[in-house]
């Protein structure tokens, strides 16, 4: 049977089967490379995409590096601006501080020179005050740590429980901000 089965092919068989194998074969080589071509091409438009990606990314970075840095200049231009205006607005108080020392110096009387000194102070609480100055109210008002600091206790029925009955040194807000809490004596 086997050399039955082998008289039966010939030699043209063997070569028209090995055509088509060679045909297969071309064509299976062909669709790889035309597949390798297609991915070439879709990994060099992604290469180029990513590239594309960094260097946006690059920009945003050194977009937002130059926003800080302008932005810390202008906080710190503000501060200076804010902290100048305000001391112009308080050189005047040091000029009268000055010329009050002046005149106690060619002996002026002590009570014209403590009016002096309160017609100063009174000038540099107004333009503290209009810088938004508060003073904290102490003296009398319900104890508040917020705003208060207990710094002695004294126990008193001519007070009520938790009330400011001296004051030590005044406390200062501006708006809700506390800047120094006033320290006090409070009544238990």
């Amino acid at each position: 049977m086997f050399n039955e089965d082998n008289e039966n092919i010939s030699g043209e068989d063997i070569k028209e089967q090995t055509n088509n194998d060679d045909s297969i074969m071309n064509e299976d080589i062909t669709n790889a490379l035309d597949e390798i071509k297609v991915l070439k091409e879709e990994l060099a438009k992604k290469e180029k995409e990513v590239k594309e990606y960094m260097e946006l990314a690059q920009r945003a970075r050194a977009e937002f590096e130059n926003y800080r840095k302008r932005a810390s200049k202008e906080r710190e231009q503000l501060y200076a601006d804010i902290t100048g205006d305000l001391i112009v607005k308080i050189l005047p108080v040091i000029d009268n501080l000055e010329r009050a020392m002046q005149s106690s110096s060619e002996g002026i009387d002590a009570k014209s020179l403590l009016e002096g000194i309160t017609m100063i102070m009174n000038q540099f609480k107004d333009i503290l005050s209009k810088e938004g100055l508060e003073e904290v109210e102490a003296l009398n008002q319900q104890f508040d740590p917020n705003i208060h600091n207990a710094v002695m206790h004294v126990e008193d029925e001519n007070f009520g429980d938790n009330t400011v009955v001296e004051v030590f040194q005044k406390g200062y807000k501006i708006k809700d901000k506390v800047l120094r809490h006033s320290m006090v004596k409070v009544a238990n």
